[in-house]
Order: structure tokens, then sequence, then C-alpha cells
């Protein structure tokens, strides 16, 4: 799931660069598209489906217990489902450092731990909230004084 979730980001950032939306550096130049791509991904945050994905990635001994299958086929259906909520709890991280332009090391390794404890540390949910309306408010910002 994660390769494909990686080729769909590489044809939208060729895509995105083609248009010339992204800058060589990678970095959403245009604030409006900033702004509409920081509140998407601030309402994500905050839906019903991030719920559910953030459920089956805190624990996938359960998922895998009640969604069990036989056999090789069956290990890559659930591997396959599993994986989906995977990208779903992720991608929302991977999105913000395109819109953010923030492809550092050191923002990378804090999405990533903040990515981890999103998802085992089922307190972190307060933040996760928190963190998809300031997206929301940012992202209204960029619209509003477009930049």
């Amino acid at each position: 799931m994660w390769l494909l979730a990686a080729g769909g980001a590489t044809a939208l950032q060729w895509g995105l660069s083609a248009v010339g939306v992204l800058s060589p550096s990678l970095i959403v130049g245009d604030p409006a598209v900033r702004g509409v791509a920081l509140v998407l991904v601030g309402a994500y945050q905050l839906s019903p489906l991030k719920d559910a994905c953030l459920t089956y990635c805190e624990s996938p001994a359960t998922f895998f217990l009640s969604r069990w299958r036989d056999g090789t086929h069956g290990a890559l259906v659930m591997g396959a489902q599993h994986g989906l909520y995977c990208v779903g709890c992720c991608w929302p991280a991977m999105a913000l450092m395109v819109a953010a332009g923030a492809m550092s090391t050191a923002w990378m390794a804090g999405v990533t731990l903040y990515t981890l404890s999103e998802m085992y540390v089922p307190e972190v949910r307060r933040v996760t909230r928190a963190a998809g309306t300031l997206m929301i408010v940012a992202g209204s910002m960029s619209l509003l004084s477009g930049g």
C-alpha cells in the first residue's frame, strides 16, 4: 500500500511541478494552493475516517484477529487492508510536509514522532484534533491574506 501511495504522491508531485505549483525545492509557492491543502488536511484530521484509521493502526493485532484469513492470499488481503488504514493515518503528515515546505530532516523527524505517538498513545488524539484545527486556521489565514 505504501508503494502505491508513494507512486501516487510522486505522480502528483510531477504534475504540480509541471504546472508550476511546486518550486524546484518542492515547496508549494502559491499561497492559495497551500491554504487549500492545509484546510483539507486539517479537516481530515478532524474526520471520522481519520479516527477509524487510527483505531486499526494503533492495534494491528486486534485488526488481524478480527479479520483473519487463511493462506497466502488471505495474508495479502489482510496486509493490503491494514496498509490502507496505515496510509489513511499518515497521508496528512506527508501532505503537510509538501504544503508547508518543511522538507528538512528535523521537520521529518518531528512529524514522525508525532505520527508514532498519535498511533500508539491514545491520549494524543486530543492533540490530533488541536493540530487539525490549527491547520484549518493556518490554511484559512493563508487563503485570506494571499500569502
